[in-house]
């Protein structure tokens, strides 16, 4: 029996001391599970933070980006010619003078005035967009509210459109919002565009100011519509939403490596075949 005792005693203390370490493993554990979700909860706070400057940054360009096309106009539908070249403010001319009641020979300054920035396409294709440059904002703003009354056309009797040059991120941002133009349109509630990007209308008389998409919910709500599903147009580039795939990236250009001349001997050397003769000059 003391035998047995001793034995068990034994046993027991290899065991007490095995639960005790176990313990002491768990309780590091849990330790470093709570200094963890701390890491974590504060990660989280941070890329909150980091993705509402982001916003606001994107905000801020999209601005600059129009600011710095207040004086541009995009005209749609002018056929390009087969030959390789045209005069862009000459045509522009004979189609805004007319819009300004002034004669068609009239100056009218363009800072520059081209086709859209791409390839040219078959002669099947849609023509490329004529952008232009006014030099008055003032004369800008008279063609673009002049052509909203007009329906234009060329001499050949094409139908033109002339819009506003807008960025990238704004022409997204409005296409975004078209689930919602389109239900104001239907009801035939006059809204309009600001800058930087908004989005203005009244309802009942009450305005409503549409600049991200915490506004929507209220403007759904006195329209009488369900909600609307719109995504951040400024918080998520519309490039890489809803995509799960990853660009193939190119291999890194290297410079080629050059061949090397094995170094000659100087028994085979080019001198070294010609004849020796005596110098003349010595």
């Amino acid at each position: 029996m003391q035998r047995m005792e001793a034995a068990w005693e034994s046993r027991w203390e290899h065991v007490t001391q095995e639960v005790l370490h176990l313990g002491s493993r768990i309780q590091g554990l849990e330790d470093t599970k709570d200094q963890n979700e701390d890491r974590v909860l504060a990660l989280e706070q941070q890329v909150s933070a980091h993705s509402k400057y982001f916003t606001l940054l994107r905000r801020d360009l999209d601005d600059v980006d129009n600011r710095g096309r207040r004086n541009n106009l995009r005209i749609r539908g002018f056929p390009e010619p087969q030959g390789p070249s045209e005069d862009i403010p000459a045509l522009l001319r004979t189609l805004f003078n007319p819009l300004l009641q002034r004669p068609l020979e009239a100056p009218l300054l363009f800072d520059r005035a081209h086709r859209a920035l791409r390839a040219k396409g078959a002669p099947s294709s849609a023509p490329r967009d004529i952008i232009c440059r006014l030099h008055y904002y003032v004369d800008k703003e008279r063609i673009l509210m002049a052509s909203r009354k007009t329906d234009l056309q060329d001499r050949m009797g094409n139908s033109l459109q002339v819009f506003p040059d807008l960025s990238w991120s704004t022409l997204q941002a409005r296409r975004a919002l078209r689930p919602l133009t389109q239900i104001l349109q239907e009801r035939q509630i006059r809204y309009r565009w600001g800058y930087p990007f908004s989005l203005t209308t009244v309802i009942d008389g009450e305005s409503f100011f549409v600049s991200s998409p915490e506004d929507i919910p209220p403007l759904t709500s006195a329209l009488g519509v369900t909600p609307l599903s719109i995504p951040d147009w400024f918080a998520i580039p519309s490039m890489i939403q809803n995509t799960g795939q990853v660009r193939p990236q190119r291999s890194r250009w290297q410079t080629p490596v050059k061949r090397r001349k094995p170094p000659q001997r100087p028994s085979d050397s080019p001198l070294s075949q010609l004849p020796t003769t005596p110098s003349s000059c010595g």
